[in-house]
C-alpha cells in the first residue's frame, strides 16, 4: 500500500508551484541537508566549534554578516506565510536575519552566553534532525520526485 505522503497529489498540496520558492528549495535544501548530516555525525567537533567561538566570538563576524545578507536576500525573494512546506525558506531567512541582528545590537558578554547554549550536545543533535528532515525534504521534492 502506497504511503498518502508518497502521492503527487499530497505534495502538490504541501508544495504549490512557486517558482522563487523552488529556485531557493534547490539551492537550500542540498545545504540544510548536508549541514544536518555534519551536525549529527560530528556533534563532538561542532560542540568544539562553538566552544572556540565562544572564547572569540569576534570569529563569527563574516559567519553573521554573510547570514544578515542571505536573511534579507530570503525575506525579500520569498516572505511567504502560507502554511505549506515553502514557510521553512520564510522561517530560515527570518531566523537568519533576527540571529545576525542579535549578533551585531548585543553587547559580547551576551552573545559568549548565547553561545553557551550552543555547546550543548542535545541541542546539537536536535539542530541537526531539524536540518536533516528540511533538507532532505526540498531536496526529494525539488530532486527526485
Amino acid at each position: 500500500m502506497e504511503s498518502i505522503l508518497a502521492t503527487p497529489a499530497f505534495l502538490g498540496k504541501l508544495f504549490p508551484v512557486s517558482a522563487t520558492g523552488e529556485s531557493i528549495g534547490a539551492l537550500f535544501g542540498p545545504i540544510y541537508l548536508v549541514l544536518g548530516l555534519s551536525l549529527l555525525i560530528y556533534a563532538g567537533p561542532w560542540k568544539n566549534l562553538i566552544g572556540g567561538w565562544r572564547k572569540d566570538h569576534l570569529g563569527l563576524f563574516t559567519l553573521m554578516f554573510v547570514d544578515l545578507i542571505l536573511g534579507l536576500f530570503l525575506i525579500t525573494q520569498h516572505n511567504v506565510w502560507a502554511w505549506n512546506g515553502w514557510v521553512f525558506i520564510t522561517l530560515a531567512g527570518w531566523c537568519m536575519l533576527v540571529k545576525s541582528v542579535i549578533y551585531f545590537l548585543l553587547p559580547g558578554s551576551v552573545i559568549k552566553s548565547l553561545l553557551k547554549l550552543g555547546e550543548n550536545t542535545a541541542l546539537i543533535y536536535i539542530s541537526g534532525v531539524a536540518a536533516t528532515v528540511v533538507g532532505a525534504f526540498y531536496t526529494y521534492w525539488l530532486y527526485l520526485a
